[in-house]
């Protein structure tokens, strides 16, 4: 009987749950929540830390509830943009940025300002939550965390290196927000040795010597054409129940609006 433990870290706190292949449904599930700090207006931090502890929490608790089952596999989600600074072993150096936190907008400008070709990748700029820029701040407000810095990841990279010892890196993230060119497999410097060294962190050569695509097939299934015959059906019910329920639903919005205008 396979079983798989599900890790999800997400804002507010890392959910665990253990499936079960062979049933097709969740076993048990347990939270443990983690605390984000607001230094500054617009800024949003976490302790990494506190995500290991938390999840630690969590997964001893359910596996104890569950019988301690035997675990075939595990897998991780986890927000994007979050980024961590720390040493090779793990250990961080400064609280990880969140997604949410926009204190990277002066360095996002300087990457649409650069009008490099890369730019047309990323809608013309990279985003303010996105780990080049964030990088690139932290050079320039933090330099000696920065320096200190052997590895500047997203939360995905430092969870799994804590899971398996090994740094390794999405190539949907690196194409996608790093400005990485998965074709030539090389980072391209689009603002010179601060982004190279955010895109990079420091581990351009072996980081993504490791790297895999986000998903590898593992069996190729031929089409099934009852169970799409069938699912042809569910959808005209939906669309057709849709059809139905709009008029009502008009209604009642606008005798919400009327009910908000009447008391304010």
């Amino acid at each position: 009987m396979a079983r798989l433990l599900v890790l999800d870290f997400g804002t507010n706190g890392v959910r665990v749950g253990v499936f079960d292949f062979d049933a097709r449904r969740m076993l048990g599930e347990r939270e443990e929540r983690y605390p984000t700090r607001h230094p500054r207006l617009g800024w949003a931090e976490q302790s990494a830390l506190d995500w290991w502890d938390a999840f630690g929490r969590a997964a001893r608790a359910l596996l104890r509830e569950l019988g301690r089952p035997e675990i075939a596999g595990v897998c991780v989600a986890t927000t994007a943009s979050t980024v961590v600074a720390c040493r090779r072993d793990g250990e961080p150096l400064r609280p990880a940025i969140l997604w949410m936190d926009c204190r990277a907008a002066e360095q996002a400008d300087r990457t649409a300002a650069s009008r490099h070709p890369v730019m047309a990748y990323s809608g013309g700029s990279d985003a303010a939550e996105w780990l080049a820029p964030k990088a690139m701040w932290m050079e320039r407000r933090e330099p000696e965390i920065y320096k200190a810095a052997e590895v500047v990841c997203e939360c995905i990279d430092y969870v799994n290196y804590k899971l398996t010892g090994r740094w390794v890196g999405s190539r949907m993230n690196a194409t996608c927000k790093w400005n990485y060119n998965s074709v030539a497999g090389r980072f391209l410097s689009i603002l010179g040795a601060a982004a190279f060294a955010a895109t990079g962190a420091g581990l351009a050569k072996d980081l993504f010597a490791d790297a895999e695509a986000v998903a590898q097939p593992a069996v190729t299934l031929d089409p099934d054409p009852q169970a799409h015959a069938r699912y042809q059906e569910s959808l005209a019910d939906y669309r057709e129940a849709t059809d139905l329920l709009a008029p009502v639903m008009r209604r009642l919005a606008a005798r919400q609006l009327e009910d908000a205008r009447g008391g304010g």
